[in-house]
């Protein structure tokens, strides 16, 4: 049998201990290869690492949350099925409820799937999915990000055709429901090793490693992915006056800096920008993909000079306009 293990360090790089960690859940299954670990807020871990059954078979992978001190808060055993011939862990992360989201990705014998499993802060599976779109034909290297909304995004490297990998991004909400999905990639070129981060104006940064077999070069690509707007054909929302409220700006004047405030009763792209008296763009507020809520921004003048201006706010198809003075 093995057993999963971890060695801990001081912050100099020291060695302090190790621990073996066996399947709790099911000691009669082989466990080990830790493949994702991540750390938590009150000093303890999780780490997600594969089942195996005799004879070393793929059955799925095992959660473990361990507190500050290494021992076993609880474990979670999430099953694959049986016709698994290889499994990978690609990913944990923490959600904004605190829930945590391991994806995965197995192969069985007719294709390949993308596996998605959320479970609690007590280990309780909340639900897990397994994602057969037929946008993936061959889903690797799951890398997840969180957003601010609740959801995530998944950058992962998809293999279209039998002999390119093109990396590719999906975008998801709190039920797990796929919002969109964008994928870069060419013929004769691979795109591999895809890493993902949320920013902080509602965008994404994928990063990977892209390989051209003409010259055999290998370059890291960086792309910004900002979420578009969304609509139903089918049953376009109907617009109304307060779906995007932007609020007086107080003080007026101001000095340096203010804080921009609105509402937004649907999620959507909320441009706020800031125009001189002739009409051309002073500064940049904010402009991203923004979840229904009441938000606020803040607009740093430091660099502007002394006068009036416009603050114009763009949402659902609403345009709004302030004037604004600055005084220094």
């Amino acid at each position: 049998m093995t057993n999963a293990r971890i060695t801990f360090f001081d912050n100099s790089g020291h060695y302090l201990s190790h621990r073996m960690y066996p399947d709790s859940v099911s000691p009669e299954f082989f466990s080990g290869w830790i493949e994702a670990i991540l750390a938590l807020d009150d000093g303890g871990l999780l780490f997600a690492a594969l089942a195996r059954i005799p004879p070393y078979r793929p059955d799925g992978m095992w959660l473990a949350r361990l507190n500050s001190q290494g021992d076993i808060v609880w474990t979670s055993r999430i099953r694959t099925g049986t016709d698994s011939v290889y499994i990978k862990v690609s990913s944990v992360i923490q959600l904004v409820d605190n829930s945590f989201l391991s994806a995965c990705y197995f192969v069985a014998p007719s294709r390949s799937h993308f596996v998605l499993n959320k479970v609690n802060q007590e280990g309780s599976v909340v639900w897990d999915s397994v994602y057969t779109m037929e946008i993936l034909t061959y889903p690797q290297n799951t890398q997840l990000a969180a957003c601010p909304d609740g959801g995530w995004v998944a950058a992962l490297t998809d293999r279209p055709s039998s002999n390119y990998d093109h990396a590719r991004l999906l975008r998801f909400n709190s039920n797990g429901d796929t919002l969109w999905s964008w994928s870069i990639g060419e013929e004769w070129e691979d795109y591999t090793g895809v890493a993902v981060t949320c920013l902080r104006n509602s965008g994404f940064m994928l990063g990977g490693e892209n390989a051209d077999y003409g010259d055999t070069l290998r370059v890291w690509t960086l792309l910004v992915r900002t979420e578009p707007e969304r609509s139903d054909a089918s049953d376009p929302p109907s617009v109304v006056p307060d779906d995007f409220l932007l609020e007086p700006v107080y003080p007026n004047p101001f000095n340096a800096t203010v804080t921009i405030e609105f509402t937004l009763k649907r999620p959507a792209v909320v441009r706020l920008r800031l125009y001189d008296l002739l009409g051309r763009e002073a500064a940049i507020v904010y402009d991203g993909w923004t979840p229904a809520g009441n938000h606020c921004f803040p607009l740093h003048a430091e660099n502007l000079a002394s006068g009036e201006y416009f603050l114009r706010g763009e949402a659902l198809g609403i345009e709004t306009t302030q004037k604004i003075a600055l005084i220094k």
